[in-house]
Order: structure tokens, then C-alpha cells, then sequence
């Protein structure tokens, strides 16, 4: 199903439609739409004076558009079974990822605006849904194994090349292949040598399938920890962490740089032990 499409979407939610009210039920075990998961996303990174509108678009079109879209197709379902009381313990599920939480690296501006979009959008659907018994659950995973991460994928993290390739010689001129080279180091390289198993992030959203009262925000990688309390600080610190991780286009690592990639490397071989 592509969420960037509403006859995909209005044709998935009558499919489901039809099988709940199809005659071959069970008088003993009725049907019921127990939970609907978003998990699709896609991202384009490269900085704002990078990326053309239509990078953004795309971005918003699958992280943010597409989960409203889906949401709203089966709402009807979702809605009828809470009232008719046929089924009371449905539930909604949108991973949103920890980028939905912290902002500010750069490089991932499109990225982390449609996942903020998501997690509010999360946040707004929790308290309009809670008169219809439905819970709605975020979940927020850091960097794990999945196609977002391969550089061969479209819509992969890799592809900030290929946006740098796109660019006028006057702007890669301003920035400089140094710049370009930390860059990549700090937005590709680091997070694709420290992948969290993807059966981690499975295993959270079987849990908030299977509870009865699922948490509402769901962490999940431990470098997560960090995001959750950077999340909590002044922007003004929160700007100055950043700042301290982010290429400058120096020849070399800064001092903070290298200190930041090696509790990143240990933090993850530490937990994988």
C-alpha cells in the first residue's frame, strides 16, 4: 500500500471493512480491527540550502501526510466498533522516531520536521480518540537496521550525495568538501556503524499490540536515553550540545567530535555485548 496515495489507502480500509463484515465469521469468535501501525518512512537528508521543496514535500508526503491519511480511512472502523461496543480495546500504533523528539543536527531538518509532525499529530489524535476508548501509541527508535539506513535505498540516508552532486559549483564552493565530509561522517557513517537489531523495535510494537494499557511513548535503542534527557534541557543548552557534535568544516575532528563518536561506538558495543 503506498500511504501517498488515497485510493491505496480507501481501498486498504474497505478491504478491512469488508472482512469484518463478511459472512464467514465466527458467531463465537466475531472479527475486530485490533490495531493499526504506521510504520512508513523515508528520508532525505541534506541542509536546508540543499534540498529543493520537493524533498521536503516528499518527506511530509510519507512520514506525516501518510499517517493522517491512513488514520482518517479507518476511523469509521475504529469509531464503530468502540460505540456499537462489538470491540473496546482497538488501539493506533505511529512510529515516529527520536527524531520526532530533538531537533537541531543539520542536515536532517526535512527528516525532523515531518517526524515533529507525526509525534504532535500522535499527541493531538490521543486526546480526541480517548472518548472513543482508542488508545494511541508513539514509538521512537534511534538508529536501527532497517532500509532507511542503506545507502543504496531511495529515500535512504545515503542519498545525501546525491543531493550534494545536485548542487551548484558556487554552493559547494561555500561549503567546501571538508564540510561535505563531516558531514556525511556525522549523519551516515556513525549512525550505519552503530545499527541497533531491528527485532528491537518489533518487539515494542508487538508490546503496545498485546497490552492492555500500552505506554504511550515508547523509546527504543539505549542511546534514546540521551535524547530523552538532551529533550529536557533549555534550547539554549540544547543548541550548544548540538553545536559541539556538528562539522565545522576544519580539516580535522574537533576534540568534542571525537569525544562524541567514541561514547557513541562504546555506549553501543557496551549494550550489543
Amino acid at each position: 500500500m503506498d500511504v501517498t496515495k488515497d485510493e491505496d489507502v480507501t481501498k486498504a480500509a474497505e478491504s478491512i471493512s469488508a472482512w469484518l463484515k463478511s459472512d464467514d465469521a465466527s458467531p463465537e469468535h466475531p472479527r475486530a480491527f485490533h490495531a493499526l501501525i504506521n510504520n512508513a518512512g523515508v528520508a532525505r537528508i541534506g541542509l536546508i540550502d540543499w534540498l529543493d521543496f520537493n524533498e521536503f514535500k516528499f518527506s511530509m508526503d510519507v512520514n506525516f501526510f501518510g499517517m493522517v491519511r491512513t488514520c482518517k480511512a479507518l476511523f469509521p472502523v475504529l469509531k464503530s466498533q468502540s460505540c456499537s461496543g462489538k470491540y473496546t480495546n482497538a488501539r493506533i500504533i505511529n512510529v515516529t522516531s527520536s527524531a520526532g523528539l530533538i531537533s537541531g543536527m543539520g542536515g536532517m531538518a526535512a527528516y525532523n520536521a515531518s517526524k515533529f509532525a507525526a509525534e504532535a499529530f500522535s499527541t493531538s489524535l490521543r486526546t480526541e480518540l480517548k472518548k472513543f476508548n482508542v488508545p494511541v501509541c508513539a514509538v521512537n527508535p534511534t538508529f536501527h537496521r532497517t532500509p532507511l539506513l542503506d545507502n543504496t535505498q531511495d529515500g535512504g540516508l545515503g542519498g545525501s550525495i546525491d543531493i550534494w552532486n545536485r548542487l551548484s559549483p558556487e554552493i559547494q564552493k561555500e561549503y567546501g568538501e571538508d564540510f561535505l565530509k563531516f558531514h556525511y561522517q556525522t549523519i551516515v557513517d556513525i549512525p550505519n556503524s552503530n545499527l541497533w537489531d531491528p527485532d528491537m523495535v518489533i518487539e515494542k510494537i508487538m508490546s503496545c499490540v498485546e497490552l492492555c494499557n500500552p505506554p504511550v511513548q515508547n523509546p527504543v535503542g539505549t542511546d534514546c536515553i540521551l535524547v530523552l534527557l538532551i529533550r529536557h534541557l533549555p534550547v539554549t543548552v540544547q543548541d550548544f550540545c548540538i553545536k559541539q557534535i556538528e562539522p565545522n568544516g576544519h580539516k580535522r575532528e574537533s576534540q568534542s567530535q571525537q569525544c562524541y563518536f567514541k561514547i557513541v561506538k562504546k555506549s553501543f558495543k557496551r549494550t550489543s555485548e
